[in-house]
Parts: structure tokens; C-alpha cells; sequence
């Protein structure tokens, strides 16, 4: 409850106040539930001031009055409950007056306002479809108060941000960067942010922050983009001929690289079940080969930091 300050009537003893009480309000209907009300009562002790009267109070711009019966001290002599609409940004300053004319004593017109709680009124986005494979394209539908809303809106997945979009209205389809995977190196999946800021006349009426998640393309798989056999005593360019048994020293090398953000954690690389290497370097070496003669069998297995497997098996 919120009251003005004292105010003055024809007799010195005798002040009046209007108070305002916000009862609720409702954020779909943009309004304000609230009681105003006129009370009068004496400053001085033992008396009493009788008779009848009226008590006028305009509220919102709209006069309204009520009968005076008696007056005892600290008497309630109006009271209204009424919904109040605010601005269209949320905004309401309640302006009331109120006077008093009594067989006893009047007052003048005199005023009070009230500034009641913004009701929100920013646009909180909905995003469709989420989760979103990456690269892929997003809706956002942006369920705005008014017709006069615009929406800027602005992206943060991580360490990244940026702007997706300004001057927006209801909708807006937005393709969701590759790069976001940088975010979470060693996981499948990461959660981004947008921050829909809603303006009115070039005035920012609030913000709203939605997540959403985004996931990678399970065929994302780490790309090896090199493999070489290196014959180290050079036999088989000298001879023309394949590998030597019990000869050759072999160097097997692999070029792979993560993808979308992850790092290579392991390169395994085995010869007829016999030879077995692990690194990440993707470099094997001083190989002999003792099998007997025949083919050569050898099998790469490429693990990024997200736990996917590219598989070699010639």
C-alpha cells in the first residue's frame, strides 16, 4: 500500500490521503489490479467532526464519487477496485485526485500519482526445431505483445558471440555455424544461447535469454588425409620389388586431423595381428618384416577427443 502525503481542508485539524494498493497483475491482458482509496482523519485528539457529504476521486481520468455519512477519525471515505492497462512497453504512472466537500469542511482538488510495477513485455523467443544438428537451419518464432515490437537478436555458444539478426518481427530462419563445435571439443553435443532483446520506438523494452541445443552430425568422422609406406633401407626402389622379408624396415605414416573442433587422441596401427602401435603422432616405425611371404595385412584405427573412430582396413 503506497499513500500520499497529508493533504490539507478547510479545517487545519483535518487532512486527507490517497492510497494506492496493487493487488496482481496480468501479464497476457497488460494490466494492473489495484484499490484506490480516500481516507480522512483529524491530527488532534478528542473530537469528532459529523455530517454528510461527498468525496470525489478521479482515477485514471475517469471521475468517481461516494457518499459522506459520518466522520470518524481515520475513516475510509472511498474506495475502488479497478484494472488498470499500462503502455504498451509495460509502463503506468496511476494519476488520482481527490476532493472533498462536507457540511463541515472542503478541500480543493488535489493530486497523487503512482508509478505502478513494468509489467514485462519483452518477446521471449521459441526455437524450432532443438536440439539442431549443426549446419542446419533454425526457426525462431518471436511471439511478440505488439505488432510495433522489433527484435534484435544475438548469438552465445561458448566463447563465441555475434549477431544473428536486427529490426526482426515475427519470425527469422537462421542456419546455426559449423564453428559452434570449436565450443565443445570433446563431447557430441553443447548448449548455445540467444538473447532477444524487443524494442518500441527505437527504445529497448527488455531481453530474454532461450537455450537451445546443439548437436553434431553423427557422420562427422576425424578425415585422415594421408597415409604412406616408407621403405627405410630403400630396398624396394633398388630392386624394384615389394618389401624384403626379414628384411625391410618399414615407416608407416598417417596425416589426420580432428573435426569440427575436436584433436586427435589415438592412432593404433597393426600388421597381421602381429605388430601393434599406439601413438598419436600417426608415425610407426622400424617394422621388420618376418612374416612369411604373401600379402601384408594391416589395419588404422584414427580416435578423436569426441570418442569417433575412422577405421582403415585395406
Amino acid at each position: 500500500m503506497a499513500w500520499s502525503n497529508p493533504m490539507n481542508t478547510s479545517n487545519q485539524y483535518i487532512k486527507y490521503q490517497i492510497g494506492v494498493h496493487l493487488i496482481s497483475q496480468n501479464v497476457a491482458n497488460n494490466t494492473s489490479n489495484v484499490y484506490v482509496y480516500v481516507k480522512v482523519y483529524r491530527t488532534n485528539t478528542g473530537y469528532n467532526t459529523s455530517g454528510t457529504g461527498t468525496v470525489y476521486c478521479r482515477i485514471n481520468g475517469v471521475l468517481y464519487s461516494a457518499d459522506i455519512n459520518s466522520n470518524e477519525n481515520g475513516i475510509v471515505l472511498f474506495t475502488r477496485n479497478m484494472n488498470i492497462t499500462h503502455s504498451v512497453v509495460g509502463q503506468k504512472t496511476l494519476d488520482c485526485s481527490a476532493w472533498i466537500n462536507h457540511s463541515r469542511f472542503s478541500s480543493n482538488e488535489q493530486a497523487y500519482s503512482e508509478n505502478l510495477p513494468n509489467i514485462a513485455r519483452a518477446t521471449t523467443p521459441v526455437v524450432s526445431p532443438n536440439p539442431i544438428v549443426l549446419g542446419n537451419e533454425l526457426t525462431i518464432s518471436l511471439p511478440r505483445a505488439s505488432s510495433a515490437f522489433t527484435h534484435n537478436m544475438r548469438y552465445v555458444c561458448g566463447n563465441l558471440s555475434g549477431v544473428i539478426a536486427e529490426g526482426v518481427g515475427t519470425e527469422y530462419k537462421w542456419t546455426i555455424p559449423l564453428n559452434f563445435a570449436s565450443q565443445f571439443p570433446k563431447s557430441d553435443s553443447g548448449v548455445c544461447s540467444i538473447v532477444c532483446y524487443t524494442f518500441y520506438n527505437g527504445s529497448q523494452v527488455g531481453y530474454k535469454i532461450v537455450n537451445f541445443k546443439v548437436t553434431i552430425n553423427p557422420g562427422a568422422m576425424p578425415p585422415v588425409k594421408k597415409m604412406n609406406w616408407i621403405d627405410v633401407n630403400g630396398y624396394r626402389q633398388k630392386y624394384n620389388a615389394s618389401f624384403i622379408q626379414n628384411k625391410s624396415l618399414m615407416r608407416f605414416e598417417i596425416e589426420a586431423e580432428g573435426t569440427l573442433g575436436s584433436t586427435i587422441e589415438k592412432i593404433t596401427f597393426d600388421i597381421d595381428g602381429k605388430y601393434h602401435s599406439e601413438n598419436t603422432t600417426g608415425v610407426f616405425e622400424s617394422l621388420v618384416f618376418t612374416q612369411t611371404a604373401g600379402e601384408i595385412h594391416h589395419k588404422c584405427e584414427v580416435v578423436d577427443s569426441r570418442g569417433r573412430v575412422t577405421t582403415l582396413d585395406p
